[in-house]
């Protein structure tokens, strides 16, 4: 065989590869943060379960936390600062579970994003308290003769 094929056209199976994910900045929280974060979780999942509980669902036996767990309002929470449509908000949690889902919990995100905002700009306008130098006498007591 003298190995001479010619393919008739060129051909792009880029399109039949997977999209990239997209790498989620990773970031370190200071504890003041964590304490921060940890509240709006349950506070996410608490008000979501209230408002599935609201809706007229007729999912059988399912339970929100069987839809929703900790999981989900952990990974939301934590990449709060990135979510910026719904597509960030599905790509996160996996998908809706139920209608209105996903437009619900990209509201009470960008509530938490704003408020977060506000007081960022409230800290930054707020003048800073100037450091008293301390004195450099260092007060020691008598050592006790034993």
């Amino acid at each position: 065989m003298a190995n001479k094929f010619t393919r008739p056209f060129d051909v792009d199976l880029k399109s039949k590869y997977p999209a990239r994910q997209s790498s989620q900045r990773k970031r370190k929280f200071t504890e003041t943060e964590t304490a921060k974060l940890d509240t709006y979780q349950q506070i996410l999942l608490s008000d979501l379960k209230e408002y599935y509980n609201s809706l007229d669902v007729s999912a059988g036996e399912l339970d929100m936390d069987d839809l929703f767990g900790p999981d989900e309002a952990k990974n939301l929470a934590i990449n709060y600062s990135q979510i910026e449509s719904l597509g960030d908000v599905r790509e996160l949690i996996g998908g809706e579970c139920f209608e209105g889902q996903l437009r619900w919990i990209l509201n009470q995100i960008q509530k938490f994003q704003t408020n977060q905002a506000a007081f960022k700009s409230f800290l930054d306008s707020t003048p800073v308290l100037q450091k008293v130098a301390r004195s450099s006498i260092h007060h020691t007591s008598p050592a006790h003769n034993f």
